[in-house]
């Protein structure tokens, strides 16, 4: 047997341990990407918005994503497979899935690949391509289609991805396209994005070296951490001068901007809540004389702002809860998008996590416009009322306590 007679020999990726060094390198570097994948879209992999998601290293399988009811596996090959190789190792995943192990398998492969590797996948891909937004009964048939015709070389059960090399230009790239769409982030060079790669690796090798467990909502707040404070961005922001030597002149572009800005914002926090004065108005005289909802907090009768009718929405004036936290984020147009419903305003991370979901998915019906996390602190607006116009305050309280399937 051989064995490297120094530690650059080992870090050779030639040599067996420097082949063995590589491979978890690339396996780290699979973990990244689709982290970030699952950021912006974690329904790629089938799971819910809403679920918290981790990643288990080398616990059984190279990686494994799981969420609350739903698991999936990842083998990671950075080796020129055999066909026979690769059709033994796809048995395998199907197998785990069979058995219930896994939701859902992954086999990556890094780098290049025998020529027969890459059309299954273009197959997979085609596959996959064919079934989305199909009935289950149109879905069955396409798949009993490939299972005759790609027999050995084709499973449903597993899916099939090629990522270039942790050192490759096309990486940095990928990732740094994949950072951008899924987190707010968009004041940073180059280098940034390459100590992001150094750090973020870091910390999931240190998971795989001790077979621990990653909670992605943290890796998404390790990068914001790196980035420029989103806090003091936005007071940065805020503030129309420059300075020079003269002092702190004022910036008149900027400040025209801000002003348009919070013009826009009023105006849609205004449009806002005149639709819900309309559609409430004759519910809140009935609240005055009849009487209305208790508050939850404390019993009393939910009468503050005119029983939901000033500025402030739906509240006790007792104790001052409401029922009702709804986020908007103002469109340039004057629009107002739904951003948040009862934000989880207790947990930062899934607060985090729900506001870059919501963004990243929004867009205006009135102009098309996708949304940004430009200037989100100064066209976010809070208002304390349902955010579902289709139902009565009243409705909308008693889906609170008892929610609607």
């Amino acid at each position: 047997m051989w064995f490297a007679s120094s530690p650059s020999d080992y870090l050779d990726p030639h040599s067996r341990g420097g082949f063995i060094a590589s491979k978890v390198d690339q396996q780290d570097a699979v973990a990244l990407w689709l982290a970030m994948e699952l950021f912006h879209s974690p329904e790629r992999l089938g799971f819910d918005r809403e679920t918290d998601l981790y990643l288990d290293c080398e616990q059984n399988e190279d990686l494994c994503f799981s969420g609350a009811q739903r698991r999936v596996v990842v083998s990671v090959k950075n080796t020129n497979m055999t066909i026979g190789e690769f059709a033994a190792e796809l048995e395998r995943l199907s197998t785990l899935v069979a058995m219930k192990e896994a939701d859902l398998a992954l086999l990556a492969f890094i780098g290049a690949v025998d020529r027969k590797i890459v059309e299954a996948i273009k197959r997979d891909e085609e596959y996959r391509s064919l079934v989305q937004e199909k009935s289950f009964v149109e879905s069955v048939h396409i798949k009993k289609e490939f299972d005759e015709k790609y027999e050995g070389v084709f499973s449903s059960d597993v899916l099939l991805r090629q990522f270039p090399e942790l050192d490759a230009d096309a990486f940095t790239a990928g990732i740094s396209q994949l950072l951008r769409r899924a987190l707010p982030i968009s004041d940073y060079s180059d280098e940034r994005i390459e100590s992001q790669i150094i750090f973020l690796s870091a910390r999931i090798a240190r998971a795989r070296r001790k077979r621990g467990t990653v909670r992605l909502s943290e890796l998404a707040e390790d990068v914001l951490s790196l980035v420029s404070n989103p806090m003091t961005r936005g007071i940065l922001k805020g503030l129309p001068y420059k300075l020079d030597s003269a002092g702190y002149v004022l910036d008149r572009a900027r400040a025209n901007e801000i002003f348009f800005l919070h013009r826009k914002t009023q105006q849609a926090q205004r449009s806002t809540l005149r639709k819900f004065r309309k559609r409430h108005f004759w519910h809140a005289l009935g609240w005055l004389m009849f009487g209305a909802p208790v508050c939850q907090n404390c019993s009393h009768p939910l009468l503050a702002n005119l029983c939901g009718l000033g500025k402030l929405g739906i509240a006790c004036p007792d104790c001052g809860a409401t029922p009702f936290v709804t986020l908007y984020l103002a469109c340039p147009c004057g629009e107002a998008l739904l951003l948040l419903e009862q934000p989880p305003l207790d947990d930062f991370s899934a607060f985090n996590l729900a506001l870059i979901a919501s963004v990243s998915d929004l867009k205006c019906g009135k102009c098309g416009r996708s949304a940004s996390y430009e200037d989100l602190d100064l066209r976010v607006f809070q208002l304390n009322i349902p955010a579902d116009d289709t139902v009565t305050v009243t409705e909308a309280l008693k889906n609170l306590v008892e929610p609607t399937d």
